[in-house]
C-alpha cells in the first residue's frame, strides 16, 4: 500500500488553484461605457414614495378629505394613465433607434422621436407624473410633499451623470439635442 499523501505522489509542488497566473489584458474589465449611475432610477421615486407612505401610517393627519377623494382618485387615475402611456412610448422611441432602454448598457444612438421631442427625459418624468398619481389613488399628501425630493435626487445623481456621458459620447449631436428641448417639459 502506499501513502496518498508522501511527497510526490499526487501532489504537485505548487498547488493548481494557488499558483500565479500570467496577466491576461482580455479578464481586465471593460471601461465603462455607461452614465455609470449609483442607484437604479426608479428606486429614487419608490425610496422616497415608500418614506411618505411610512410617515402616513406613523404622523397620519394628511388623508384627503372624504368630500374630495373620489375627484382626487379620478385624477390619479388619469395620472397614472398618462404617465403609463408617456413611459410606453419612451420605450417605443429607444426601440425605434435600437439603443437599450436600461441605463446599465451602453447608449448606441439618440431618441428624439415620440415624447422625446418635448422632453429629454420622459421616463424620468412619466415616473413623476405615475407617483403623483399613485399617492392621489390611495389619498395620502405624505408622499406628495416628498415627491420635489425624489425629482431633485434624479435630476442630480440621474439627470446630470447622463446627459455628461451622452454629451462625451455624442458630442455636438448630443449638443444640438440638448439645446432644442427642454428637460422636463
Amino acid at each position: 500500500m502506499f501513502d496518498l499523501f508522501a511527497p510526490g505522489v499526487y501532489r504537485l509542488t505548487e498547488s493548481y488553484y494557488h499558483r500565479a497566473m500570467p496577466p491576461n489584458r482580455d479578464l481586465a474589465p471593460p471601461a465603462r461605457n455607461t452614465a455609470n449611475l449609483p442607484i437604479p432610477p426608479p428606486l429614487l421615486y419608490f425610496i422616497p414614495f415608500l418614506i411618505g407612505v411610512l410617515f402616513h401610517h406613523l404622523v397620519g393627519g394628511d388623508r384627503i378629505p372624504a368630500s374630495a377623494l373620489p375627484a382626487a382618485r379620478l385624477a390619479g387615475a388619469l395620472l397614472v394613465a398618462i404617465g403609463v402611456a408617456i413611459n410606453v412610448s419612451a420605450w417605443i422611441a429607444f426601440h425605434r433607434v435600437r439603443t437599450p432602454v436600461m441605463p446599465t448598457k451602453p447608449t448606441t444612438a439618440i431618441a428624439v422621436g415620440g415624447p422625446y421631442r418635448f422632453t429629454r427625459t420622459p421616463l424620468y418624468l412619466s415616473l413623476a407624473i405615475i407617483y403623483l398619481g399613485a399617492a392621489l389613488l390611495l389619498g395620502y399628501l405624505w408622499p406628495v410633499l416628498f415627491l420635489p425630493l425624489a425629482v431633485v435626487l434624479i435630476a442630480r445623481l440621474v439627470i446630470a451623470r447622463e446627459e455628461t456621458y451622452l454629451e462625451g459620447k455624442f458630442g455636438a449631436e448630443y449638443a444640438s439635442y440638448r439645446d432644442s428641448v427642454r428637460r422636463w417639459l
